[in-house]
């Protein structure tokens, strides 16, 4: 061990004794920062994702630098072979040059930590997926550095080094990209495929950017980084030996073959994985294990895939993801999930399916489709046919397909099984009652039913049908139609309801714009008041505002153009002011466009919960309804600026409405039928052009997230945020980005040329006091 860590010390001596180690520092870190910072400033995100996806690259370039002397440099001066003959093993001299090695890059990945300090500054980041990603790095490196000193073993000089380790880490990593993979694929089909799986880097590095600590990758880079060590011990050991470069040859190919056989092994084996990510978006939820253990009756989840011997080089590996999702979905609960695979071959399907096989054919007839993905092959990229859906059955009740199953939707899996299991242990179909007053909202309608909702317009003048939730979009409230909806809420109804007071109306003219206030004369007031909530009277604006496309005329309309405009009024409400609740972890923003604002007020229904759910910013102030916009009014004042809530909840036994319902002018008043009480959700939004035709889908995520609470129950909205949530960070003002930038670009290098500068008198003063 005194060994080890003397020679570990020679080594670390040698990095910083010359300028060569801080100019490597120094070079690692602006390249890596200087490919990363200039998309980050240009949309500035809490997420270190980009940078590690271009971090590799840069190892790989830069690595060799640091590797390649570790034996070519001590040929070179001539200290190779009185370093040999020292009583020291072989393998401990391979040993402290990796560590001291190590030693070095992990110095230059921990220069970095200023991003992740920038981001905890500015956001929210992802300490959980950021720790991964380190590590995954760290694991990458000593697989680089090891690779680097067996070039560096058999390398003649520094430069042979350098190149030999350049090619091979790149060879190494690019190996397991889709790019490598396909183009070998078109050469031979599989052959890239293969390499990819055996050899590929990326391919192991990729979940550690992700977040996953998954025991293949750790796996893959401990077993590469010891036969590498292995070798170049080897070669250390019985250098200059008679029929050494035979034997040599022969423990290569060797140890190439035990290589590529446990990491085939590895690849295979079921391992455990740890998933860092906040909310752990990687993991199955405990929710999906509640949903399915509660089901009445077990269902059946068939998966219908092309066999991946015949898929495209970027789908090989599809059917194992999402067969391991599907299998931890049914080890959770066993005897409510019956899991299956069937086999389908796509190359004899043509339009007539004349040619299809019984199989085949029985599955076009109840919606599996095969889709046409891109596949690269030695005469280009063509067209191929592959089948990927998963079908869901229910008792007696027709088989649902989920379609096309792809890399892109895995994220969304789990929820969609939930969520369709849901639905078909229902006796009836979950029904949503839609009632929109004037505007534009028919695409809203389309879009629940495209979610699976049966949609059924009403008419508040009306009784109110069965339904499960009740969705109001602008709504115009007579007497009768408020008392329906109080009684209804007093009932247990769950109803979302999104208005507001004006919309604008915009035009130009001799190169001046002019906005004018078009009222909507709103009527919830006399409904609301009573639980304890208003509309806040004035028009509601805010310094976080984004752009708007307005068109003028049908032209515009028809061709994408019209003026843009970004006014106070076209509010953005981020994640950063929004409540931490279910309903919301999948919504990133929304769009509040011309909203108004909300109020609490006294009230004496103590029954109700009210739960403000979303915000402005604290920029945001309102002004008194005028009837045109001027420089003056959208001008932010200097105080009174403050967040608003735009977002409410009220949960809770709802007071009844007293009386007989009133009777429309010309009708007789419905008779007061008995009824029993029950605990009500009323959800209030003070912008209602959110949800009409050209906005509703920026926004509508909200509205499903809501409707799936209301109605399956807040375990199912747990499921949902299975994708990695955006960390848009607010834009940043001139002063600091240019403050961060210089952080960013030089504090680090300066430190490192400090520190080096620092080393460099100590020896120069510590040379003299040894003369003298």
């Amino acid at each position: 061990m005194r060994d080890l860590v003397t020679i570990m010390r020679r080594e670390l001596f040698r990095f910083t004794a010359t300028p060569m180690g801080a100019i490597v520092l120094v070079a690692f870190y602006l390249l890596a920062v200087g490919l990363f910072a200039p998309e980050f400033f240009l949309l500035p995100t809490a997420d270190m994702r980009p940078f590690f996806t271009v971090l590799p690259f840069v190892l790989c370039a830069v690595l060799p630098a640091v590797t390649m002397h570790l034996w070519a440099g001590e040929r070179s001066q001539g200290t190779l072979e009185l370093l040999l003959v020292l009583p020291v093993r072989p393998a401990a001299l391979v040993l402290a040059k990796f560590l001291a090695a190590m030693v070095f890059v992990l110095v230059a990945l921990a220069s970095t930590g200023v991003i992740p300090l920038m981001f905890g500054v500015l956001g929210s980041p992802d300490w959980g997926q950021m720790a991964a990603s380190y590590l995954g790095s760290v694991l990458l490196c000593a697989m680089f550095v090891a690779l680097g000193q067996l070039a560096s073993g058999f390398a003649a000089d520094q430069t042979s080094a350098f190149v030999l380790a350049l090619g091979g880490a790149f060879g190494l990593y690019l190996l397991g990209s889709d790019f490598a993979a396909m183009a070998l694929d078109g050469w031979h089909p599989g052959l890239g495929a293969l390499l990819r799986r055996l050899f590929g880097a990326a391919t192991y590095f990729a979940p550690f950017v992700r977040g996953l600590v998954e025991a293949q990758g750790v796996g893959f880079f401990l077993l590469w980084t010891a036969i590498f060590l292995f070798l170049n011990g080897l070669a250390l050991e019985h250098r200059g030996q008679q029929g050494f470069r035979l034997r040599f040859a022969a423990a290569v190919i060797l140890c190439i073959t035990i290589g590529a056989l446990s990491t085939h092994l590895l690849s295979q084996a079921r391992l455990p994985r740890l998933d860092l990510t906040q909310g752990k978006i990687h993991s199955l939820s405990p929710a999906t294990a509640r949903i399915l253990q509660n089901l009445p009756a077990p269902i059946q989840v068939t998966y219908y895939v092309t066999p991946a011997a015949q898929m495209p080089t970027e789908l090989k590996s599809l059917e194992r993801d999402v067969m391991d999702r599907l299998e931890a979905m049914s080890a959770q609960a066993p005897d409510k999930m019956v899991l299956r695979r069937v086999y389908l071959q796509a190359a004899n399907v043509v339009a007539d399916s004349a040619q299809a096989s019984d199989l085949e054919r029985q599955m076009l007839a109840k919606g599996v489709q095969p889709i046409s993905v891109a596949a690269v092959r030695q005469t280009g990229t063509v067209s191929e046919l592959v089948y990927t859906s998963i079908g869901i059955a229910y008792r007696d009740k027709p088989e649902e397909i989920l379609p096309a199953v792809v890399p892109n939707t895995l994220g969304e899996l789990e929820y969609l099984i939930a969520s369709t299991a849901l639905r078909l242990a229902r006796a009836t179909p979950p029904t949503v009652a839609v009632a929109s007053g004037p505007g534009q909202f028919t695409e809203l309608s389309r879009m629940l039913e495209r979610e699976g909702y049966t949609v059924r317009p009403v008419s508040l003048e009306e009784p109110l049908p069965q339904a499960d939730a009740i969705v109001l979009v602008q709504p115009q409230l007579s007497d009768k139609a408020r008392y329906q909806l109080a009684r209804a809420l007093a009932q247990g109804a769950r109803i979302f309801l999104a208005v507001q007071q004006e919309t604008w109306d915009y035009s130009q003219a001799l190169g001046r714009l002019s906005a004018v206030r078009l009222p909507l004369g709103s009527t919830v007031e006399a409904w609301l008041a009573p639980y304890g909530v208003r509309l806040v009277p004035g028009i509601l604006m805010d310094e976080q505002s984004i752009a708007v496309r307005v068109a003028t005329n049908p032209w515009d309309q028809l061709t994408g153009g019209g003026m843009t405009l970004k006014l106070p009024t076209h509010i953005l409400v981020t994640r950063q002011h929004m409540a931490p609740d279910p309903m919301l972890l999948r919504v990133d923003n929304l769009v509040y466009l011309w909203g108004s604002a909300l109020e609490l007020t006294d009230t004496n229904a103590t029954q109700i919960t009210r739960t403000p759910l979303a915000w402005t910013s604290p920029q945001a102030w309102t002004i008194p309804q005028e009837t045109t916009l001027t420089p003056q009014s959208i001008t932010p004042p200097d105080a009174g600026r403050r967040s608003f809530p735009v977002l409410v909840r009220l949960a809770g036994e709802f007071p009844a409405p007293q009386g007989p319902p009133p009777a429309d002018a010309g009708a007789t008043a419905h008779a007061v039928e008995p009824w029993t009480p029950a605990p009500g959700e009323l959800l209030i939004t003070g912008c209602s052009s959110m949800f009409a035709d050209g906005l509703v889908s920026t926004n509508a995520e909200l509205l499903f997230a809501a409707l799936d609470g209301m109605i399956f129950g807040e375990d199912l909205l747990h499921i949902r945020p299975k994708e990695i949530p955006s960390r848009v960070l607010p834009p940043l003002a001139p002063q600091a980005a240019l403050a961060w930038k210089l952080a960013l670009h030089a504090a680090v290098p300066l430190l490192v040329l400090g520190a080096g500068l620092m080393l460099g008198l100590r020896r120069r003063a510590q040379e003299r006091q040894s003369l003298t």
